[in-house]
């Protein structure tokens, strides 16, 4: 972690010394993905089921599909922006009985909704590069679809509920024309552990 902010330091001083230019009332409209949101963990808890269940029912497949973002943003100064992000991700596990003689297969399919207003402070600012760091704190639907395998009659059942969304992002970059930019943040949260896109600025 140390090193690489230290490359991104380094990256920044190679661009000439630029004197910051004028966001306040600028409007950014951003498309991203990310990879490993927080929502991916629920797949690393299934590791507990087993040891708790000694067994009993033990994960054999999981798949993750990594996390979708639109976000609008806009500019009250040169260094700060408010926005509203909407995202959606998603991952799959499959269960299976840890004893020949049960038969026991299920697969869980979980979808998640949020929504969060963030905050965006822009602490470096060069000719076509940027530096800044992000928070967000919101709220996120998760939508699971239980289906058994096992052909015993079981039905499929749906689990809806409401879990807090947030995303923590201690340093980001931007960099292209004036209008359009490509951007890569670093941090975690239900955007990403690795998140990156397009941003459009107007």
């Amino acid at each position: 972690m140390k090193k690489l902010i230290v490359y991104l330091f380094i990256l920044a001083s190679l661009f000439p010394c630029y004197a910051q230019y004028d966001l306040k009332g600028k409007q950014d409209i951003s498309v991203s993905a990310g990879f490993l949101p927080t929502t991916d963990g629920r797949m690393f808890a299934d590791i507990l089921v087993m040891i708790i269940t000694f067994g009993l029912i033990v994960p054999e497949d999981m798949s993750a599909y990594g996390a979708y973002s639109l976000e609008y943003a806009y500019h009250t100064s040169d260094n700060i922006a408010w926005g509203l992000v909407a995202g959606y991700s998603a991952n799959k596990s499959t269960y299976k009985s840890g004893y020949e003689n049960i038969n026991y297969r299920r697969e869980s399919f979980r979808q998640y909704y949020f929504v969060m207003p963030t905050l965006r402070y822009t602490w470096l600012q060069k000719e076509r590069i940027n530096f800044y760091s992000s928070i967000g704190v919101g709220l996120c639907l998760r939508n699971e679809k239980n289906t058994p395998l096992d052909n015993n009659g079981n039905s499929v059942t749906y689990d809806n509920d409401f879990l807090p969304a947030f995303q923590v992002t201690p340093i980001g970059f931007e960099a292209g024309g004036e209008s359009l930019k490509f951007f890569a943040d670093l941090g975690v949260g239900n955007k990403g552990l690795l998140h990156a896109g397009v941003r459009y600025r107007f």
